[in-house]
Formats: structure tokens, sequence, C-alpha cells
């Protein structure tokens, strides 16, 4: 008789709150997170793809990638949709309701949900349950007052149609506007107006999703190569 055992959820999670938060102490929090991404693009395929539920532990790059990488990231953007406070507050109390007997993924969701009072069935049924590996991508449109649409110049009003949740950097002369992703769509618009030049739209520069990345956005490596060969 064979026994279905629970999805592995721990070592993702050990690994976010263990190395992710040492990098992030050290402040290269969102070069850990392009990292783990990066082996997630490197050597996750629709072919060797598979959701949480299914990890058990780490054999080759691939149970890696989406055991290690993807829990993390999940854990993460779980942190960024509750809070930081909520966050830790869910997790003593996902500590305190299971301890000395198996948990699962179901069982960290209702913690989460009864310290937020979120319902988040939706969430952990598009990252945890279901397969796949999201990629960013925008459709810009530029209006500005006697002036050619193409050029980003002068005030005027920008149209964003992100494919993810974009984020502008948090600097001197940038503008900080957050673009929110329901689950259950595809896409979403946002627009918003300006009060000097539009240079840019990034989308996710801080890597706080999971997706896949764009060749943009991965330095040169040999994982790229290694990732050819069969894990």
């Amino acid at each position: 008789m064979s026994t279905l055992r629970a999805a592995n959820w721990c070592e993702g999670l050990t690994a976010y709150l263990a190395d992710h938060l040492i990098a992030e102490q050290r402040g290269q929090g969102a070069e850990h997170r392009r990292a783990i991404l990066q082996r997630v693009t490197d050597y996750v395929t629709p072919e060797n793809d598979f959701p949480l539920t299914r990890f058990q532990s780490r054999y080759n790059a691939v149970t890696e990638a989406v055991g290690y990488g993807k829990t993390a990231m999940v854990f993460n953007m779980l942190r960024e949709k509750v809070g930081d406070a909520q966050f830790t507050k869910a997790l003593q109390q996902f500590y305190r309701d299971n301890r000395f007997r198996p948990a699962s993924f179901d069982d960290i969701r209702k913690s989460f949900e009864a310290v937020s009072g979120l319902d988040l069935r939706s969430y952990f049924d598009q990252w945890v349950k279901d397969v796949g590996t999201p990629s960013s991508s925008s459709k810009r449109r530029w209006r500005r007052a006697r002036a050619s649409p193409s050029r980003f110049a002068g005030a005027g009003r920008a149209s964003v149609r992100p494919r993810c949740s974009c984020r502008g950097r948090n600097r001197p002369g940038y503008r900080n506007q957050m673009v929110s992703m329901p689950a259950d769509k595809a896409r979403v618009e946002a627009s918003f107006d300006l009060k000097g030049p539009a240079r840019r739209v990034e989308i996710d520069p801080q890597f706080q999703l999971y997706r896949r990345l764009s060749p943009l956005e991965i330095p040169p490596s040999l994982s790229k190569a290694f990732a050819r060969r069969k894990c």
C-alpha cells in the first residue's frame, strides 16, 4: 500500500527565511531574487515544469528551481500581498496551529487568511496547484501636447498595459507607481498623469514576482549552456 505524502513546502520556506533574508539584510535582496528567477528561466520548460503540490525533494536543477526557488518566490509574493507585519503573524499562527503534526499548503493558506482577513484560495490555486511560469511584457502609449507621440519628452499622460505588476525605481526624479495584477486576469491597463518627462517604464525591477526573465535582465552565465542538456 502506498501513502500519499504532503507537498514539501518547508525547503522553499527555509530558503526564503534564511538565504533570502541574509541577502536582503545585506541590501542584496533583488540580486538574490534575480538569481532564483534566472535558474527558473534557464532550467524550467513547459515540458519539465510541475506544480508545487508535486514537489517532494530536490534531485536535479529543475526540482531545485521549482521546489526551492518557486516556493521561495511564492512566499515573497505573499509577503508583498499582506505586508511584513501580517506575514510574520501568519507564520507564527501557522506554527502554533500545526506543531507536531503534518501540515500542507492548505494549512499555510488558512493561517494567512485568518490573520489577513483575505480570501487567498485563488492565489494558492494559481501559484501552488497550477503549473506554469509567466513572462512579463508591456505596451506603452505616450501622449504629449504639441509633440510627436513617439518621443518621451515633456509632461503628458502615459497609459501602460503591463502583464504583471510594475513598479518604478524609488529614486529622486522617478515616480513610484504600483499597478496590481488580479489573479484572474491576463493583463491590466493603468493610466496616470505625468508632471515631467517620461523616459521609460520598468516592470518588476526588484524581481518581486515569480516569472520568466527577459534576455535583457539576465547577465551572461554558463547555466544557459548547461540548461540545454537534459536535467
